[in-house]
């Protein structure tokens, strides 16, 4: 009994805290939706390779109606913070590079292209045979990805 009346002023400034973080984080979702209401949001890693083949053979594919967002650039933290917490959205496995499409402010889609462009990755200089298979395989995949 001790122990509980010690600790209950605890739980609740956490659970205090936890309600108006999670206030905040879907405020912030809200504004994030409204800027990007017809974009798809690329989420792209620097690690294990991806770099050179997503800047040289998969970035130039896609139009301007996508923003690319690199997971560890300071530029894009807060995006990232927002748009890295898939668990509380249900969107499953986000392994990067993964996609959001977002449409009339709402994510229609959202997924993994690890597993789709893993066969890639080793190409990282500019290829244009690798180009264009990795825009067939996007647009029987995911044509809501617009291309160039």
């Amino acid at each position: 009994f001790l122990l509980f009346t010690t600790l209950s002023p605890v739980f609740a400034v956490l659970l205090v805290l936890a309600f108006f973080g999670e206030k905040r984080f879907k405020r912030e979702w809200q504004k994030f939706l409204e800027d990007y209401g017809n974009k798809n949001i690329l989420v792209c890693t620097r690690r294990h390779g991806w770099e050179n083949f997503l800047i040289n053979n998969f970035i130039p594919l896609l139009t301007d109606k996508t923003l690319v967002i690199w997971s560890h650039d300071p530029a894009t933290k807060k995006l990232y913070r927002l748009v890295g917490r898939p668990t509380y959205w249900g969107w499953g496995t986000t392994s990067t590079p993964f996609v959001l499409v977002i449409r009339n402010h709402e994510v229609t889609r959202s997924g993994s292209l690890n597993r789709l462009l893993l066969a890639f990755k080793r190409s990282g200089k500019r290829d244009d045979k690798i180009q264009e298979t990795a825009r067939k395989t996007l647009q029987e995949q995911w044509p809501e990805i617009a291309l160039n």
